[in-house]
C-alpha cells in the first residue's frame, strides 16, 4: 500500500512541475512573439478564405 502512495505522490509532483513549467513559459513570451503567434494566425484565416472561395 505504501508504494501505491508513492506512485501517486510521483504521478502529481510531476502534473505539478509540468504545468509550472507551461505556465513559466506562456508568462515569459514576450510581445514580439504573441505578435508573430496573432500574424500566423491572420495568415491562416487569410489562406482558409482564400481556399473557401476558390472552391
Amino acid at each position: 500500500m505504501n508504494s501505491k502512495n508513492g506512485v501517486f505522490v510521483l504521478l502529481a509532483v510531476i502534473v505539478i512541475g509540468v504545468g509550472a513549467i507551461f505556465l513559466i513559459n506562456e508568462a515569459n513570451e514576450s510581445p514580439l512573439e504573441n505578435a508573430a503567434e496573432d500574424l500566423g494566425e491572420a495568415a491562416e484565416e487569410v489562406g482558409d478564405g482564400l481556399e473557401d472561395a476558390g472552391n
